[in-house]
């Protein structure tokens, strides 16, 4: 657009061409001629105004097309300008401060017992993104001085990003090693929940996480089955009970979460 405006010289004649009624082409028609200086046999005025007009003439495309590029610049610099202000849809999630609140974990808790204690959280609310966490062990009772225990550890993570889109990167997450979540694992997607959603599996059997994404927001619940030994005071043997069956928690982690995307919508 300003390579068109720089066409556009002092001289309105476009260069290298001759226009009627201009001083080279009157001259030659004044000395082949009676001595005239136009056509009409008079000063020429009336030749050089109609050469001024023609070349104005040619000249105004030239202008009208800037004039037209400079709009469609500007339409297009608003639009661009609105887009970066635009506030990302949060699709009616908000910030969660106690997440172990949030999650009632029904379904989970109907399977593998009670809340041990309130659970730890944490919350980090920022401009630009806001993080959830909750741990929390399921655990039915156990008999009196009995120490040895089986039970479900729970862990719940709620990110909200305010600024950038998750769905780029999500499915690349998916395969991701993460600190304290099932790194070695087979994923499957998981379909009604969400945007998108997948279900993960440790390979030994021990964990399972459920990852979902919906917009801006992404959401992770992990089950981990945990064993917990007790010394015999005779023999000096370790005491270990069976493990928690987590076969059949998929569709109880499904259930779960999504009573927790609806609790967190509220």
């Amino acid at each position: 657009m300003i390579s068109d405006l720089e066409l556009v010289d002092d001289d309105p004649r476009p260069p290298g061409r001759e226009t009627p009624g201009s001083g080279t082409a009157a001259g030659k028609a004044g000395a082949a001629g009676d001595g005239s200086h136009g056509r009409d046999g008079g000063d020429g005025a009336d030749g050089a105004d109609g050469g001024d007009r023609d070349a104005l003439a040619r000249l105004r495309p030239w202008l009208w097309a800037c004039g037209g590029a400079l709009a469609a610049s500007a339409v297009w610099g608003a639009w661009a300008y609105a887009e970066s202000q635009a506030v990302p849809d949060l699709r009616g999630y908000r910030v969660s401060r106690e997440l172990c609140e949030d999650a009632k974990l029904s379904a989970l808790r109907a399977a593998y017992g009670e809340p041990e204690g309130t659970g730890s959280h944490q919350v980090d609310v920022r401009p630009e993104v806001e993080h959830a966490v909750c741990t929390v062990d399921l655990t039915h009772p156990r008999a009196e001085g009995e120490n040895a225990a089986a039970y479900a550890s729970v862990q719940l993570a709620y990110t909200r990003h305010k600024v950038t889109d998750p769905e780029p990167e999500f499915d690349a997450s998916i395969t991701s090693p993460t600190p304290g979540y099932v790194t070695d694992h087979r994923a499957r997607r998981v379909t009604g929940l969400g945007e998108r959603a997948y279900f993960l599996t440790d390979v030994e059997g021990e964990g399972r996480e459920l990852r979902v994404l919906d917009g801006q927001v992404e959401l992770s619940l992990v089950v981990n089955g945990v064993v917990s030994g007790e010394e015999d005071p005779v023999t000096g043997e370790l005491k270990l009970p069976e493990a928690v069956d987590l076969s059949g928690s998929e569709p109880l982690m499904v259930e779960d979460m999504k009573d927790l995307m609806a609790t967190l919508k509220k």
